[in-house]
């Protein structure tokens, strides 16, 4: 069985060296940039508690953002490709992650809300079945 394969490549790079690298926690900046060939680049930081920038998104906020329009998007093409339409989809996302005594963290949880509309008449049980 020949089984199809997708690569991504991403480029990652720190911009924030205040002259000093990390010789110390409280003065480097935590911005970084994200590029994908021909794609706009991703500006991000470090969430707030982490001394980042509040302005821009942090990891946590893309892994949230990555998970639930993953899910979304393989929901919207199984339904297409068992006849249900979808008219209207959206999701409110929540992860939960545990600060650990030395200052790093981890998620605990994610969990996705999301909310369908079908076309009238399509297969309801299987609509939900299919998350």
């Amino acid at each position: 069985m020949n089984l199809k394969s997708h690569e991504y490549r991403a480029r990652l790079r720190w911009e924030g060296n205040r002259g000093q690298g990390t010789a110390s926690y409280a003065e480097y900046g935590r911005n970084y940039r994200i590029s994908m060939e021909g794609k706009p680049d991703l500006v991000g930081s470090a969430d707030p508690a982490f001394r980042g920038d509040p302005g821009l998104h942090n990891p946590e906020d893309l892994l949230l953002a990555a998970l639930s329009s993953c899910h979304m998007l393989s929901y919207l093409a199984l339904c297409a490709r068992k006849g249900i339409a979808v008219l209207e989809y959206s999701d409110e996302a929540q992860g939960v992650m545990t600060l650990t005594p030395d200052g790093g963290g981890h998620f605990v949880s994610v969990t996705l809300h999301p909310r369908v509309r079908i076309r009238p008449g399509d297969p309801q049980a299987l609509a939900l079945e299919l998350h």
